[in-house]
Formats: C-alpha cells, sequence, structure tokens
C-alpha cells in the first residue's frame, strides 16, 4: 500500500486510563497464550516414569563407554560446549554422559527412552547395550535439533539394581551442544507423548514453514506485478526468511565451513526478520519514518558483521545476548507502534495484530531463557515459531481486505465513469445530431445561395437579355433564338451538376457531350473527345462541377465564335499526379487584346473560386488547360 504520513492530534487520543488498561489487556492476553503454546508437557506425562535430571559427564574420544570415571556431576539443563573447557573450542568435541538408574524389579513390559531435548549427535548405550542413536557420530552435525528422541528398550536389558545409561555425544563447537532432563516409562504410555510433541516439534512447525514460504511467493507475485504496493515487498521478504530460519533448524550442519555460516545465518535471519517486522508495521500502519527505518537497518548490519568476529568459544552465548536483545527491542517497539495506532483508531484488526505480536514476544523471551539455559526447555528447537500463523493469518487478512476494498471502490469508480461516459455520449450523440441538422440547414442554405447566385449570372441574365432584345422595335430572331439556347444549355449545365455522380469527372463531361455536340451541329467544327478516366476527387462537389462546365462552354464558344477551327479536341488526363481537363482548337489562336477580354477574365474568376489554375497558350491554336 502507498505509505502515508499520518498525524495526528490530541482529541484523536483516548484517555489515559483507557489506554494503559488496553496496553495491560494485550499483555497479559499474548503472555497468557504464549504460556498456553508453551505449556509444560510433563502435566501429560505418565505416572509410571523415571525422571532424570541429573547426570555425570566426562570429555573424551573413548569409543566405548568409561567403566569408571564417569566425570563431574551436573544437574540437567547442560551445555557441555559452553563449560569453560578448554577442548570447548576444538572444531568437533566428544564427551560421555552417565546416568545410574536403580531399579527394585526390573519391569515385566516394554520400556523406552524418551528424550524431548538432545542436540548432539549421540549414541545411547544402556548396560554397555546400543539401544539406538540420535545421529551417527562423524556425520553432518546438529540433526536432532528440532526432534525428539524415542527408543525402544529390549527386554532382558534392565534389571534390578543399578543400571547403567550412558550417552555419547558429538557437536561442532559453533553448534549448541545441550542436554535436557529425559525420562524412562512403559512404552505404551510413551507412544502418545512422543506422537504429540513430534507433531508439535516436527510437523507443525514444517506446516508454519510451508505456509511462510508461500505467503512469501504469494505477496511477492503481488509487488512485483505492483512495485507501488510495499507492504507486500516487506512481508514478502520477511516471510522469506523465517522460513529459510526454520528450514536451517532442521537441516543437518557440517563441521566445515558452510555449517559455521548456516550457524551464522540462522542468527542473522533472525535479527532481519525483527527489523523488517518495524518496517511491515510502519506500511501497514502507514507511517513515514525513513530515519527510524535507517537506524534499524544499521544495527541489524552491524549485528551481522559482528558476529562472524567473536570467537567461538563465544559465539553462542554472544550471539544469543546480542541477537535477541535486538530482536526482543524490535519485536517490543513493534507492538507498541500497533497498540499507539489502536488506542488511536480502536481498530479490531490492530487489536489482533498487538496480540500476536505480543504472543511472539513472550515466546521469544522463552526461547532464549531456554537456550541460556535459565530454565529447561519446553520442548525442542525455537517456540516463537508458533506465532507466526496469527501474525501471517492477521497481515494476510488486511492485504486481502485492502484489495477486496480498493476491488470494490475501482469497481464502483468504474461504475460510475461508464454511467458518466454513456451520459456524455448521449449528449455528444444528441449534440452531433443538432450540429448535423444544422449543418444540413446550412449547407441547404448555401446550396439555395448558390444556385440563386448561379441563376442570376447566368441564367437570369441570359433571360434579361432575351426581353431586352424583344422590347425593341426591330427583333432580330436568331440572336433571340441563340441568348435563348444559351440560357437552356446554362439550365442543363446546373442540373448536369446536381447529378450524384459528380465526383467523376469522365462522367460529368459524358453528360455534357451531348449538349457539346448539338451546340456543334451548326459549326463547320469536328469534335475529337479524348475523355479518359482520371482519379476521384474528394472536393469535387456541385458548385466546382458548375464552375466547370462553364469554363469548358466559354471555350467551347469562343472557339467557335473566333477561332475558325474545322478541329475541336477535349481531352483529360493527369501530369505529376494532378488531374487535368483541355481544349484545344487548330483554329487562328487569340490575339493580344481578347487575352484580357472579359470571357478570358471571367473563366480564370470561375478556376480562383474552385482552386484551379488556368493556362491559355496560343501556338498552332488556342489551348486552355484547367489544372484541378
Amino acid at each position: 500500500m502507498v505509505a502515508l504520513t499520518k498525524t495526528s492530534s490530541p482529541a484523536e487520543l483516548a484517555p489515559l486510563w483507557l489506554r494503559m488498561g488496553q496496553a495491560v489487556l494485550l499483555t497479559a492476553i499474548g503472555f497468557l497464550f504464549a504460556q498456553l503454546l508453551t505449556y509444560d508437557y510433563r502435566r501429560a506425562l505418565p505416572e509410571a516414569r523415571i525422571d532424570v535430571n541429573a547426570l555425570q559427564f566426562t570429555r573424551g574420544e573413548a569409543g566405548s563407554p568409561p567403566e569408571q570415571d564417569y566425570g563431574h556431576s551436573l544437574d540437567l539443563p547442560y551445555n557441555w560446549r559452553e563449560d569453560g573447557h578448554p577442548d570447548s573450542d576444538k572444531e568437533v568435541g566428544t564427551g560421555w554422559y552417565t546416568a545410574v538408574i536403580d531399579l527394585n524389579v526390573p519391569p515385566n513390559r516394554l520400556w523406552v527412552v524418551y528424550f524431548p531435548n538432545i542436540t548432539s549427535n549421540s549414541t545411547i548405550y544402556l548396560n554397555n547395550e546400543i539401544l539406538g542413536r540420535g545421529k551417527k557420530l562423524g556425520e553432518r552435525l546438529g540433526q536432532m535439533r528440532q526432534r525428539p528422541l524415542y527408543l525402544n528398550i529390549p527386554n532382558g536389558i534392565l534389571h534390578s539394581g543399578e543400571n547403567l545409561l550412558q550417552i555419547r555425544v558429538q557437536s561442532g563447537r559453533a553448534f549448541h551442544g545441550s542436554i535436557e532432563s529425559f525420562y524412562l516409562g512403559p512404552e505404551q504410555a510413551f507412544k502418545d507423548v512422543y506422537a504429540r510433541q513430534y507433531f508439535y516439534q516436527v510437523t507443525l512447525v514444517k506446516v508454519i514453514g510451508v505456509m511462510l514460504f508461500f505467503s512469501a511467493v504469494g505477496n511477492g507475485v503481488i509487488w512485483f506485478l505492483r512495485r507501488e504496493e510495499t507492504l507486500n515487498g516487506w512481508f514478502a521478504l520477511g516471510c522469506l526468511l523465517w522460513s529459510l530460519h526454520i528450514v536451517s533448524n532442521f537441516h543437518a550442519k557440517s563441521t566445515t565451513l558452510l555449517g559455521y555460516l548456516e550457524f551464522l545465518f540462522r542468527y542473522q535471519s533472525i535479527t532481519w526478520f525483527t527489523a523488517l517486522l518495524v518496517v511491515i508495521v510502519n506500511r501497514y500502519q502507514q507511517i513515514q519514518a525513513p530515519r527510524q527505518e535507517r537506524v534499524i537497518f544499521t544495527l541489524a548490519t552491524s549485528i551481522c558483521v559482528i558476529l562472524p568476529l567473536v570467537p567461538t568459544l563465544y559465539l553462542h552465548v554472544i550471539s544469543n545476548l546480542l541477537v535477541g536483545a535486538f530482536a526482543l527491542s524490535m519485536i517490543a517497539f513493534a507492538y507498541f507502534t500497533v497498540l499507539l495506532n489502536n488506542t488511536r483508531h480502536r481498530s479490531l484488526t490492530d487489536f489482533f495484530i498487538a496480540t500476536s505480536i505480543a504472543i511472539i514476544f513472550f515466546l521469544s523471551v522463552n526461547d532464549l531463557m531456554a537456550t541460556l539455559n535459565f530454565h529447561e526447555r519446553k520442548y525442542s528447537g525455537m517456540s516463537a515459531h508458533y506465532g507466526a500463523p496469527f501474525l501471517v493469518i492477521l497481515l494476510s487478512w488486511k492485504l486481502i481486505r485492502d484489495f477486496v476494498r480498493a476491488r470494490d471502490d475501482a469497481e464502483e469508480l468504474n461504475r460510475t465513469l461508464e454511467a458518466r461516459v454513456e451520459e456524455k455520449a448521449n449528449e455528444l450523440e444528441r449534440n452531433y445530431t443538432r450540429l448535423r441538422e444544422m449543418e444540413a440547414k446550412n449547407l441547404l442554405a448555401e446550396e439555395r445561395d448558390r444556385i440563386v447566385m448561379d441563376m442570376h449570372d447566368g441564367l437570369g441574365g441570359q433571360l434579361v437579355s432575351a426581353l431586352s432584345m424583344l422590347d425593341r422595335e426591330k427583333i432580330d430572331p436568331a440572336q433571340v433564338s441563340e441568348t435563348l439556347r444559351d440560357a437552356l444549355t446554362d439550365l442543363r449545365m446546373m442540373i448536369d451538376a446536381l447529378d450524384p455522380v459528380c465526383d467523376d469527372l469522365a462522367m460529368v463531361l459524358g453528360s455534357f457531350r451531348a449538349t457539346l455536340e448539338k451546340n456543334l451541329a451548326g459549326s463547320n467544327m469536328k469534335l475529337i473527345w479524348k475523355v479518359e478516366d482520371v482519379p476521384a476527387t474528394e472536393d469535387m462537389n456541385p458548385h466546382k462541377v458548375l464552375q466547370i462546365l462553364r469554363i469548358l462552354q466559354e471555350a467551347i464558344n469562343n472557339a467557335v465564335k473566333y477561332s475558325q477551327a474545322t478541329e475541336l479536341t477535349v481531352s483529360t488526363g493527369t501530369d505529376e499526379g494532378k488531374i487535368y481537363l483541355q481544349v484545344a482548337d487548330n483554329g487562328t489562336g487569340i490575339t493580344c487584346e481578347s487575352q484580357h477580354g472579359r470571357g478570358l477574365s471571367n473563366m480564370r474568376r470561375r478556376a480562383d473560386m474552385i482552386n484551379a489554375s488556368l493556362h491559355i497558350t496560343s501556338a498552332n491554336g488556342v489551348s486552355l488547360r484547367l489544372i484541378l
């Protein structure tokens, strides 16, 4: 989501007592829920059992159990890789735990040894008989970090009196070498305990890891497609780090450099996830805090740089203290950020998200204290993983809800825009219809005016001239007949100009040819017709056609009257992409006085009216070319 700065006035804040009460309530809920998730499973252990809470330990590379010197006594839990012994700094260390178990009578049914948590590679012996292995010595280390160990005791091995249970352990210097209290008891009673613990410690954690991975993939795809959705991007990165951290707890570590780097990654992933948690909360609350985030990233980077510099003898303790303090600080900071926002806006989603962060905080405190041996771990591995589903589900719900709301808003906006577009389209259609009606009226008026003007200039003048001739005392019938014939020709040209095929010049000239031949019938002039098809022109309209025909008529009349020609050629064609109409005769040509006559000036005026050019040459007759 696009980050926006939130500002709050004092009036937005809830009363102090309400804010304090809500903080206490949320903290209490988180603590109680964390305790519920990490309840002491001993309450579910069978009563018929033997608790092993103290052992003896000795270091050594011996391949067989020690027979007399069992080492110094110690209480569980115990991490033998951090006991300060000079051998603790070895690349790979080995040792022996020994427990003496007194039985009044041997069991009459199958018994088992149940280890809730043993992180070292181990081989378990009972009365010098191998019961089984947590992981074969010499192989990759740390395989048992997240798994309980359950071994059957064959009948006949346990006997009355003292029984020696001995455990050979092996661990790398960078890895945790702890062992916690374990139990002996009837197989039937511990089977359900082991199945339940395996589900919580292995199966459920793997399911959480898969859920985190797919959440990372889904949110990563959304961020990749919509880079402005920064909350999805940071959330995807945080989920990916957490899922990889879970994988590192199940993956067997080697004694090589790769194993050391895997150990560092486990702590660095915690560091960066908790740093990203603050960024995710800021994006969720739409808070812009670039300076704060730069400080957090600088601290996280510093921790990741410091850890490889720590001597391996102290690496485990310093890593837990340094990373633990940073992680708990970041989780607490994220918690109070959400809590403060919830006191302002009273969002139910914020309430649950704050509770889920509080759960993660108390589970992380439990993990840190157990790792530092302040108390016995409730179960193997990290318990903070169990807080992941609550936070992931709530943030995913928030993202999905915001996405659905944004989609609904977008759909509503689209519907509104579509309605407005439709309304505007209808309005434009109505305006366009009115405009077409107005244009049609204007065109009709313009065409009426043009026809009136053409009739006034042509037919009207000729009729007036004929009437004037008839009013004279001496009437020349031939002259009146010629004038009326010209008027009739002009009327036919006006009619031909209105023909619907006026955009086809050849068709227009073909219609005019019949009139032309009648006019030439009384002369000794031969008509040569060379009109060819020419490309249609888009701007050909009745007005333009009429002017072309009048120019053509004027040219022919001049040729008949003055040229004394025997042939008259009418032709069309194209020259350099332009259409032309040419009238040529083989007469006497044109004099200088005639070039400035009224007939030629009328033809030039009509050519200008239709944006055409008129070229007249007088060599071996007169040639008139009208270029359209």
